[in-house]
């Protein structure tokens, strides 16, 4: 089950066909925020925005183990692995990735990171932590354990971008949902737990 809120683009019709156009994707089972604009202007731009960068979409995730490098970035690239339509896997011939982190929290067997995406491939997250040893909890795809969530603790939590006509900072947030907040709350009530970064 998927949650969090649409942000949209400003504009009406007269800029293109009033339709909705999504702008970016989530994975299956990953919670949180996908920004939607109305219309072909506002798609455009956003797409434009999004390539240079002007996009930030923050994310919360869970990774098993002991992560000791406080913040920056898995830089990585990323093709499909051979005889699947959907793994990615790390292969020098792929496409550019880079991923960007701050851990959060240290819990028991687990760390509480803010990622941030600088490319938006495919699984890139879920890959690159896979890849570096650190598999996000409940990612049985990539090597992760269903013990503590039902399903890949990744959650869509901060989305920023210029607004395309009024020309300011839109931020929106969504709040961890329950099954994800429970899984917290089960290593935050067991032994192991560290103070907590500050959150960017």
């Amino acid at each position: 089950e998927t949650s969090g809120r649409e942000a949209s683009g400003g504009g009406t019709g007269r800029a293109g066909a009033a339709r909705p156009h999504l702008i970016h994707r989530l994975d299956k089972d990953t919670s949180g925020l996908v920004l939607v604009a109305k219309h072909a202007y506002a798609a455009q731009w956003f797409f434009r925005e999004q390539t240079r960068g002007g996009l930030k979409r923050n994310y919360l995730a869970l990774a098993e183990g002991d992560v000791v490098t406080e913040t920056g970035y898995l830089d990585w690239p990323l093709a499909r692995e051979e005889g699947w339509s959907i793994r990615r896997l790390v292969n020098g011939s792929g496409q550019p990735a880079r991923t960007g982190f701050q851990v959060l929290e240290h819990l028991s067997g687990h760390t509480l990171l803010n990622v941030w995406l600088e490319t938006g491939r495919t699984h890139q997250i879920r890959a690159h932590f896979s890849h570096w040893g650190f598999p996000l909890a409940g990612d049985v795809l990539y090597g992760g354990g269903r013990a503590l969530a039902p399903r890949q603790f990744l959650h869509a939590h901060r989305l920023a971008f210029r607004h395309p006509f009024r020309e300011r900072e839109m931020c929106f947030e969504a709040a961890l949902p329950e099954d994800l907040r429970m899984a917290l709350d089960k290593l935050r009530d067991g032994p192991g737990r560290q103070n907590a970064a500050p959150t960017a």
